[in-house]
């Protein structure tokens, strides 16, 4: 039988665990980089603010900061960029080049950071075009009611970078 001073208390050992699981979600937080601004986010049109989680911008996400304008055209059931950055304050418009009948809302609840009101109308028929100014920092995905879902199908992302 083991001497007693050679055995481990069970209150050691969950102390060891503890510390462990403490410091993999330090490290966690500590490795976050490339994140988009956590302040609060709007969006001209009287949407409510709403504090933001910090996301990491993807690798293939199309850089339009610095730009005052930003078009995203739409091809029947696919966004043309799908995942872009602008700079707070930037006017993104959506154009339909498409042969079928499509809208831009938000994949998150209204409440959520990254919430806006989404644009119907005006983008249902070929041709048709609206817009929205993005005028602080957060990030905004999208989808087309018609043709996905908020995760599949005809999606896209906008992170906006505060100034």
């Amino acid at each position: 039988m083991e001497s007693e001073e050679n055995l481990v208390s069970p209150t050691k050992f969950l102390d060891v665990k503890l510390l462990i699981r403490l410091l993999l979600i330090l490290s966690f937080f500590i490795g976050c980089s490339d994140t988009v601004n956590s302040g609060p986010a709007s969006i001209s049109g009287g949407f409510e603010e709403t504090p933001l989680v910090a996301v990491e911008i993807p690798d293939n996400a199309v850089d339009y900061t610095g730009q005052a304008e930003v078009v995203i055209s739409i091809e029947d059931n696919v966004f043309h960029d799908r995942v872009i950055t602008v700079s707070a304050g930037t006017n993104i418009t959506w154009v339909n080049n498409g042969r079928n009948r499509h809208n831009v809302m938000p994949s998150l609840e209204e409440g959520e950071s990254g919430w806006f009101l989404g644009l119907n109308e005006d983008l249902f028929d070929e041709a048709g075009s609206a817009s929205l100014r993005f005028e602080q920092g957060g990030y905004f995905p999208y989808f087309c009611t018609f043709h996905g879902t908020a995760t599949r199908g005809q999606t896209g992302q906008i992170f906006v970078i505060a100034g």
